[in-house]
C-alpha cells in the first residue's frame, strides 16, 4: 500500500452498507452532509460488502461513491491496496469492531463511533479520529479535516505502522 494519500483522498467502509447498526444511514447522512458543504467531489469512498437495499439508490446516485459488492477474506489485502482512510460508522456497541484492525494492520488510519470497544484502538493523534458524538454532522468534520489535510493522513499511517506491535 502506498504511504502516500491519493488524490482525491481514499476513504472505504467494509460491510457497513448493509444495516442500521453496521452503520448504512449514518454513512448516507454523512454524504448529504459533504455535499451541502461542497465536497462532494472531493473525495472517493469505496463501499465493500452488502449494501441495504434501503441505501443502495442513495449511495450509487453520490458522484464520489464507488460500489464494490462482496469480497472474500482472501480479497482483503487488494481491496484495502488504494485505501486512505477507514470509516467505522458503527451505531451499536461494538465489542471490538475487527473491521478496524483490518485497517491498521494494513496501515490505513481509521476515522470510527466512539462505541463500545472501537475506542480501545482509534486513538485521536495516534490511529485515526474518533467520531465522539457519532453524528453524520461530526464524521463530516472529520473527514474533511482528512481531505484538507492529506499529511496528517500519512503522520497518521506511519504512527499506526509503529504501533503495530501494540
Amino acid at each position: 500500500r502506498s504511504s502516500t494519500p491519493g488524490d482525491p483522498i481514499r476513504f472505504a467502509v467494509l460491510n457497513a452498507a448493509g444495516t442500521t447498526a453496521k452503520g448504512a444511514e449514518l454513512v448516507v447522512r454523512t454524504l448529504d452532509e459533504l455535499s451541502r458543504r461542497g465536497f462532494a467531489r472531493r473525495f472517493r469512498l469505496s463501499v465493500h460488502g452488502w449494501v441495504g437495499p434501503h441505501v443502495r439508490a442513495r449511495l450509487a446516485a453520490h458522484p464520489s461513491v464507488e460500489l464494490w459488492g462482496e469480497y472474500r477474506s482472501d480479497q482483503l489485502d487488494s481491496v484495502l491496496e488504494n485505501v486512505d482512510v477507514g470509516l467505522l460508522p458503527s451505531v451499536w456497541e461494538e465489542v471490538y469492531g475487527f473491521v478496524g484492525l483490518e485497517f491498521m494492520a494494513k496501515g490505513i488510519p481509521v476515522i470510527g463511533n466512539d462505541r463500545g470497544g472501537i475506542p480501545e484502538y482509534v486513538r485521536p493523534g495516534e490511529t485515526g479520529w474518533l467520531n465522539r458524538s457519532c453524528s453524520a454532522t461530526e464524521l463530516a468534520d472529520l473527514m474533511i479535516q482528512a481531505i484538507e489535510d492529506p499529511d496528517e493522513v500519512q503522520r497518521l499511517a506511519r504512527s499506526i505502522l509503529g504501533l503495530r506491535r501494540e
